[in-house]
């Protein structure tokens, strides 16, 4: 895992695969609530993939339930908490950790950039979950502001 320094969205054509933070609130029109930080970024940058997201949610665990991690083409969502109102949850950190370093190991030679899980509106302290990141292999790039 390789720290940067900046805005994600300015480099976003470096990489192959763009993570966000999420959660897994599916709303009544079956989309995930995506309203803050740089999931918000993405939500607002590419129309629909809120339903999308939503959708592939639904068909892999259900509303309120663990994923992980999934994509949709070049688009990929990292589940640091259940419900958008809470706080980032450490088991889901490492699990959905666990699933990008198998993912990323396996694509050696593919770029992943995601913004820094749970420290923004999951309200964890870097401390806490740069021990568990710091496992990520160097394709990785976190994002931090």
């Amino acid at each position: 895992m390789i720290y940067q320094t900046g805005n994600l969205l300015e480099q976003i054509q470096s990489y192959n695969y763009i993570l966000c933070t999420t959660n897994s609130f599916i709303k009544k029109d079956e989309s995930l609530v995506m309203g803050r930080g740089f999931a918000k970024d993405i939500r607002d940058m590419y129309n629909g993939i809120d339903g999308i997201f939503g959708n592939l949610i639904s068909s892999t665990c259900g509303h309120l339930e663990r994923y992980g991690v999934l994509f949709y083409g070049h688009l990929g969502i990292f589940q640091v908490k259940y419900g958008y109102m809470n706080s980032a949850d450490i088991e889901l950190v490492k699990y959905s950790t666990e699933m990008l370093i198998n993912i990323a190991n396996r694509q050696p030679n593919k770029l992943f950039g995601m913004n820094c899980p749970a420290i923004g509106n999951g309200k964890m302290h870097i401390t806490i979950v740069d021990p568990i990141i710091s496992e990520l292999p160097d394709n990785v790039h976190i994002w931090r502001k």
